[in-house]
C-alpha cells in the first residue's frame, strides 16, 4: 500500500514506472521485428531472390565483378547483418563468390539431369528452390540453376538469416520494408524517446493542472487560505507549503490592519459623540449649527470608513434574500430624504430574483447610495428611475448633467467627487463598488448623449430565480 501511495503521488515514480513499461514494450517489439526479418520462409526466399538478382546484375562477359557486387547498398547491408553469408555464381564459364565450386550442388544437379534424360524426354535443365528451410540457427540453402539451351548459369546462396529489405528511401519500398528498416536501426530508440517525452509531459500537465485548479480557488477574502497539500504530487508539495506559509502571513497582516483600523475608528467615534453632547448644551446660534453639521460630517465619514473596511475584509455574514425587496426599501428610504423628488421603480420581465449568498443590508446601502447620488444631481421635476431587468441587472437612471469621460475611469475611487465642490465625503460610490464586488458583481456608469447618467449594477453570479432553492447556499462568515 505504501508503494502504491508513493507511485500515485509522485511524478518521478510514475515516470520511472512508465519508462520500465515502455522498455519492456520496446524489447518485445524488437523481438517481433527480429522474427519478421529472419524466420518466415516466404520473407527469406524473397531476400534470396533479391541477392540473386544482384549476383546476375554484376555478372558480365568479362567475368563476375565481385567488388561492385559487395559495394551495392543491399549487399553491403545484408552482409553487415549476416557476416557468414555464402554466395556463388557461374555464368558463361566465369565463376565468383566465397564458396568453393566443389562445395556447391551444381555437380549433383548435372548428374540428376543425365539420369533423367531417358525418361520420356524429360529434362531437368532449370530449377529454383530453397533447400533446408530456415531456422533460428540456419538461413537455409538457396539454388537457382539454368542449363537450358544458350542460357547457362548457376547461383547458390547460404546462411541468410536476416533479410534486408529494399531501402526505405526507395519509392517502391513497401510499408513492411520501411518499418523493418527503421526498427532495426535507430527507430526503436527514437520511438521510445518520443513516447517517454509525451508521457512525461502528460503526467506533468496533469499534476500542475491540479495545482492550477487549487490556486484558482485560493480565496483570501473568504477565509480559505490553505492549499490542500496532500492532494498534490510529492515534487510540488514543498511549493504548496511555501505558498500556504506566505498566505498565512498575509492574512495575519490583514487581521492586524483590520484590528488597528477598527480600534482607530472606535476611538474616533467616542470623542465625536462627546462633542455632540456638549454642543447640545450650548445656546442656539448659527455657529452652533455649523459646528453640529461638521461633527455630523465627521461621524458620517468615520462610519463610512468603518463600513468600507468591513466590506473589504469580508466581515459580513451572507444569506439569501429577494432582490426586489431591497430595491423597494431603498426607494422608501430615499423618499424620506428627498421629499421633493420623484422616484420610480420599474421591473422588466416576469422573473423574480433572489440573491443567494449576499447581504441584504449591504446591498440596500449600495442601492440607496446610487439613489442619493442620482437625486442630488437631478432637478425635482426630473424623476429618478430604479429598473430591474429581466436578467436581474439593476439600472439607476437620473436626469443630471452626466459624467465627463475623463473621470469615469476613477469615478469609484475613494474621495472622488463630481463636481469637486459638491457636498459629501466622496466615499459613497467607493462603498457601493465594494458592496457590488462583495456580491461577485460589477458596476459601471454611462452618460447618454442627451444628458443624464445610468449606473449599471450586475450581480448576476449571485442571483437565482425565486422558485429555486436559494437557501442551499452555505453561509460564510
Amino acid at each position: 500500500m505504501r508503494v502504491l501511495q508513493v507511485i500515485r503521488s509522485s511524478i518521478v515514480a510514475q515516470v520511472v514506472l512508465l519508462t520500465t513499461a515502455l522498455l519492456l514494450l520496446a524489447a518485445l517489439l524488437a523481438i517481433r521485428v527480429e522474427r519478421l526479418s529472419r524466420v518466415s520462409p516466404v520473407v527469406l526466399e524473397a531476400g534470396y531472390d533479391m541477392l540473386a538478382i544482384q549476383l546476375i546484375g554484376h555478372a558480365h562477359r568479362g567475368g563476375f565483378d565481385q567488388r561492385a557486387f559487395l559495394a551495392s547498398d543491399v549487399v553491403r547491408r545484408t552482409i553487415e547483418r549476416n557476416p557468414d553469408l555464402r554466395y556463388f555464381i557461374r555464368d558463361n564459364g566465369h565463376t565468383g563468390g566465397n564458396i568453393q565450386p566443389l562445395d556447391t550442388l551444381e555437380g549433383e544437379l548435372r548428374r540428376l539431369r543425365v539420369r533423367s534424360a531417358g525418361l520420356d524426354g524429360l529434362e531437368i535443365c532449370q530449377l529454383s528452390s530453397l533447400r533446408r528451410p530456415a531456422t533460428r540457427q540456419s538461413g537455409g540453402r538457396y539454388v537457382l540453376y539454368n542449363d537450358c539451351g544458350a542460357a547457362s548459369y548457376y547461383i547458390e546462396l547460404q546462411n541468410l538469416r536476416h533479410v534486408i529489405t529494399m531501402p526505405s528511401n526507395q519509392p517502391n519500398a513497401t510499408f513492411t520494408a520501411q518499418f523493418i528498416d527503421v526498427m532495426t536501426g535507430y527507430g526503436s530508440a527514437l520511438l521510445l524517446a518520443v513516447l517517454l517525452f509525451a508521457a512525461t509531459g502528460l503526467l506533468t500537465f496533469r499534476a500542475f493542472r491540479r495545482v492550477r485548479t487549487a490556486v484558482r480557488g485560493f480565496d483570501f477574502d473568504g477565509g480559505r487560505i490553505e492549499m490542500p497539500v496532500d492532494r498534490f504530487p510529492l515534487e510540488v508539495r514543498p511549493l504548496a507549503r511555501i505558498i500556504n506559509a506566505q498566505a498565512a502571513r498575509v492574512r495575519a497582516d490583514f487581521d492586524r490592519q483590520w484590528l488597528f483600523l477598527a480600534a482607530a475608528a472606535h476611538e474616533l467615534r467616542t470623542p465625536l459623540a462627546i462633542l455632540r453632547v456638549r454642543l447640545e448644551a450650548l445656546d442656539d446660534s448659527p455657529e452652533k449649527d455649523d459646528v453640529k453639521h461638521d461633527v455630523q460630517m465627521l461621524a458620517r465619514i468615520t462610519n463610512q470608513l468603518l463600513d468600507l473596511m468591513r466590506i473589504q475584509y469580508q466581515q459580513q455574514e451572507r444569506h439569501a434574500f429577494p432582490l426586489l425587496g431591497v430595491v423597494e426599501e431603498a426607494i422608501d428610504d430615499v423618499r424620506d430624504e428627498f421629499p421633493q423628488h420623484r422616484f420610480r421603480l420599474r421591473q422588466e420581465g416576469e422573473a423574480n430574483w433572489r440573491v443567494a449568498g449576499g447581504n441584504a443590508a449591504l446591498l440596500g446601502i449600495a442601492v440607496l447610495n446610487l439613489l442619493r447620488n442620482a437625486a442630488s444631481v437631478s432637478a425635482p421635476s426630473s424623476p429618478v428611475t430604479a429598473a430591474i431587468g429581466g436578467d436581474g441587472r439593476i439600472r439607476i437612471i437620473d436626469g443630471g448633467p452626466g459624467i465627463p469621460p475623463d473621470i469615469r475611469d476613477y469615478l469609484f475611487e475613494p474621495f472622488v467627487k463630481h463636481p469637486p465642490n459638491r457636498k459629501g465625503s466622496g466615499l459613497g460610490l467607493a462603498i457601493t463598488k465594494e458592496i457590488v464586488v462583495f456580491h461577485g458583481g460589477t458596476i459601471d456608469a454611462s452618460s447618454p448623449t442627451g444628458g443624464g447618467t445610468v449606473f449599471h449594477v450586475d450581480i448576476r453570479p449571485a442571483l437565482r430565480p425565486e422558485d429555486e432553492d436559494a437557501d442551499r447556499y452555505e453561509e460564510r462568515v
